[in-house]
């Protein structure tokens, strides 16, 4: 037999092999898979050519010739395998890149099987049946830009790795692969593609043996270097290398047989110095007993294989406490039996510092509330002690003013009168801040009590229009009652719903200039529920939040033109939840604003 067709056969051999030789180290990979495909085409074109050379007839030369000139398939592998080496392609560029990679191969693949532009017809040499020498033509040029450009491009992108990559281990990936690739494209260049230029060399084509080497150099990297498996040895053996916390690893006797890096920068001890020592060494005096406590628990139970999160102080060899927070997992062989124990330790020396400042900020802020909740505490038992001695002189200037007005003792002149009606109002003013704030601290002290009672809701409801008619008669504005039937009670204190009621529709009046205020009622199996909808200014969203806030109005021109003192609804929302009730708004700017607030049915309270 021909030896040139034994070599073809030989170099395919050879490439099949390397292929799955890398194949089967990790299936999975998109690398490994592209190798394989590589070495499995060219495996293919060298049964090809051997088929080609050893050949008895013309037939079947011809049809192993036109199989033999699908060169483009691992072309087009190679280089997809440079960019996938590279990182080249993300998932978009993928879909961009893939299709301009092999597009043209199925194209000029499906030309080399069907027509005579790349393989007219083989011709008996010495060696055996060879390729023919096809016509130029533009479409044969196109092919031999395409094929030669993808290998230059592959051999650029690796040899690009070689300067560029940050791991050592790639770059010399890089450089095997790259020398492979150019030993190997010299070699196709000198024994094939001279065949076809002007320059006649009587010689057998060698392109199949000498891509055998780039396959050889590839997979030698691959092998040598670790190149696109992952296993878990490997990756363990780097994540221990590279972990920045403490790792000690100990015989069953408690002896050290093996540290990482960490564990000596961070005690500042020699490996020499450590192995064949017991752990005692680097822990400080007063925790060893701690720590064999907790070693001999470890070690003793079978039923325990690992211990986490134990704090111990840990010392360094020139004498530095460390805080370390400690881990333990027990090493078990194929038996089952105890072979050794690792440590992982990691410093929680900023830990500590700040879990210490964050102590002594929550100590701070209790104290700060303590103060703070005695100071209410204290503003609040006051005004509510001092209730008697602040509405009695307001009692009295009130009255002793309509005594005047009544003239009882002599006539006033207009100025006088004038006076006196300014001194009746601002005290009665002033008498119902204070009544209200004398309210809202006997609420927060616990010392006001509401007298519940069942109330006919039908005289209650009548006997708060009456109080309120004269403010939204003289706005001109309507009011509207829905939902009052007549024979129904509610269980509450007559007056503070009395005052509930008057705060919000007064209030509703107060910021309504025209249109109404409409109160609905509407019982359920637990409550009442009532709705005060009115038409006046509304309240913007950003204001939402102070409306039930002590002393807190509105930043509007109206409103603050408008007589208030901001305690009215407070003391209204509190009265409510007193009750066993809520209460809530809804509003927009410009259109109005509905209050709704509950009362239960039957409340047992008795505050």
């Amino acid at each position: 037999m021909n030896i040139f067709a034994l070599l073809s056969l030989f170099g395919a051999i050879i490439v099949l092999f390397l292929g799955s030789f890398v194949f089967a180290k990790d299936t999975r990979n998109s690398l490994n898979i592209l190798f394989i495909l590589f070495c499995f085409s060219f495996f293919i074109l060298g049964l090809a050519e051997y088929g080609m050379r050893a050949a008895d007839n013309y037939e079947t030369a011809f049809f192993w010739a036109r199989i033999a000139t699908l060169l483009m398939f691992p072309i087009s592998f190679l280089f997809h395998f440079s960019l996938i080496f590279s990182d080249k392609l993300n998932s978009l560029e993928k879909k961009i890149v893939l299709p301009l990679i092999y597009v043209p191969t199925i194209i000029f693949s499906l030309l080399a099987l069907f027509t005579d532009i790349f393989e007219p017809s083989p011709v008996k040499k010495y060696w055996g049946w060879t390729y023919g020498a096809p016509e130029d033509s533009f479409i044969l040029n196109l092919f031999y830009l395409w094929l030669f450009g993808l290998v230059i491009l592959s051999i650029f992108i690796i040899l690009r790795m070689y300067f560029k990559a940050s791991d050592h281990n790639k770059a010399i990936q890089a450089k095997y692969i790259s020398i492979g690739l150019i030993i190997s494209t010299l070699l196709y260049f000198i024994f094939d593609y001279l065949q076809l230029c002007s320059v006649q060399i009587e010689n057998p084509e060698l392109g199949i043996l000498s891509f055998t080497i780039s396959c050889g150099f590839i997979s030698y990297a691959m092998w040598k270097y670790n190149l696109f498996t992952l296993n878990l040895t490997s990756a363990t053996e780097n994540i221990i290398l590279n972990l920045p916390d403490m790792l000690i690893l100990i015989n069953p006797k408690g002896e050290i047989k093996s540290v990482n890096q960490a564990t000596l920068n961070m005690f500042k001890y020699l490996e020499s110095e450590l192995i064949n020592k017991t752990v005692e060494i680097l822990i400080k005096e007063e925790e060893i007993k701690l720590y064999l406590f907790q070693y001999r628990m470890l070690v003793n139970f079978e039923k325990i294989d690992d211990l986490s999160d134990i704090e111990i102080n840990f010392i360094t060899k020139n004498g530095k406490a460390i805080p370390i927070s400690l881990s333990a997992s027990k090493i078990r062989d194929e038996f089952g039996m105890l072979q050794g124990i690792v440590l992982i330790g990691r410093d929680i020396t900023e830990r500590k510092h700040v879990e210490l400042e964050r102590k002594e900020i929550v100590k701070k802020q209790k104290l700060y509330i303590d103060e703070i909740l005695k100071s209410s505490q204290f503003k609040s038992e006051f005004l509510s002690s001092m209730s008697h001695e602040l509405r009695t002189p307001m009692n009295s200037i009130i009255g002793f003013s309509d005594l005047l007005l009544d003239q009882s003792y002599g006539e006033l002149n207009e100025k006088q009168l004038d006076f006196l009606t300014d001194i009746k109002s601002s005290s009665e003013h002033l008498l119902g801040i204070i009544n209200r704030l004398l309210d809202i601290s006997k609420i927060e002290a616990g010392k006001l009590k509401l007298k519940f009672s069942e109330i006919n809701l039908n005289s209650l409801i009548n006997e708060v229009r009456s109080t309120i008619k004269p403010l939204y008669t003289k706005k001109k504005l309507f009011f509207k009652i829905e939902g009052l039937v007549d024979n129904k009670f509610i269980h509450a204190d007559i007056g503070r719903l009395k005052e509930i009621f008057y705060n919000l529709l007064s209030n509703a009046i107060k910021f309504t200039t025209k249109g109404g205020i409409i109160l609905k009622i509407k019982e359920t199996n637990s409550s009442w529920v009532f709705f005060i909808s009115d038409t006046g200014i509304g309240i913007a969203e950003k204001d939402f939040e102070i409306i039930f806030k002590e002393f807190h109005r509105i930043d509007s021109p109206y409103v603050i033109n408008t007589p208030g003192t901001g305690l009215g609804l407070a003391l209204t929302k509190r009265l409510v939840i007193l009750h066993g009730g809520n209460i809530s708004f809804s509003s927009e700017l410009g259109k109005g604003t509905i209050f709704k607030f509950t009362i239960p049915n039957k409340n047992d309270k008795n505050i």
